[in-house]
């Protein structure tokens, strides 16, 4: 487990990994995108989060299919990725109109017609403020917090917490497995690592969690799947 109060001016940035990324997307190396929605999702948002007009963020979004199930709810949904291809195909691949533009050190990709109310921001996560977004009352992260290595989880918590107000509802889906069989991403992120992070800010709830191991193509010997909600203070 890393240390929560580690201080954030020596943590690397986010941009000084967009190379590596990039090289996976490049590389079709991108077996954490799913063509279906995710099923958890489907089953516990409506409950979570039962106002449809709510406004999400989704970091580290990839060309995920679940920011439209979230859109077709009637949400507005603010994805971030880093990889500008990825944020493309988002769009292109669903045939969904959409307008690109420069937003300071950010590439903007707004939907039109159609996908309005669908924004994905591309760069730096840490380098988007609350006013980037406007006013955000849920936070979905499905494998955001388990692409980022342990010395930068403090900072993200922060993060989140800065950009939601109090009342407002995330919900996350990690992978908790022995860190020593693998190296990542994905990072194993177990309840005490998010309980250390997030307790501060935020009231997480242990929804169910699910057992992996059967058919983990990692051939790890115990992976399970914590499906958690947190509660903004």
């Amino acid at each position: 487990m890393s240390d929560p109060k580690a201080r954030t001016d020596t943590v690397p940035n986010m941009a000084a990994r967009r190379g590596e990324w990039a090289a996976r997307w490049r590389a079709g190396r991108t077996g954490f995108h799913q063509i279906e929605i995710n099923a958890q999702l489907a089953q516990h948002w409506p409950r979570l989060v039962p106002n449809e007009q709510a406004s999400v963020v989704v970091p580290l979004c990839g060309k995920s299919q679940d920011m439209r199930w979230l859109h077709q709810r009637g949400h507005t949904v603010f994805g971030i990725e880093i990889v500008e291809s990825a944020c493309q195909a988002f769009f292109e691949e669903q045939d969904l109109p959409y307008e690109r533009s420069k937003m300071e050190s950010h590439v903007r990709f707004r939907g039109c017609g159609e996908a309005e109310g669908l924004t994905l921001l591309c760069g730096d996560i840490f380098g988007l403020k609350p006013a980037d977004l406007g006013e955000v009352t849920a936070w979905y992260d499905r494998a955001a917090i388990v692409a980022l290595p342990p010395e930068l989880w403090g900072r993200y918590a922060s993060w989140v917490a800065n950009i939601l107000p109090s009342e407002a509802v995330g919900f996350m889906l990690t992978f908790d497995y022995p860190q020593a069989e693998r190296n990542g991403p994905p990072f194993s992120v177990g309840q005490s690592d998010v309980r250390a992070h997030f307790s501060e800010h935020f009231e997480m709830e242990l929804l169910e969690q699910l057992d992996l191991t059967a058919e983990n193509r990692w051939n790890l010997s115990r992976i399970h799947k914590p499906v958690l909600s947190l509660k903004r203070r």
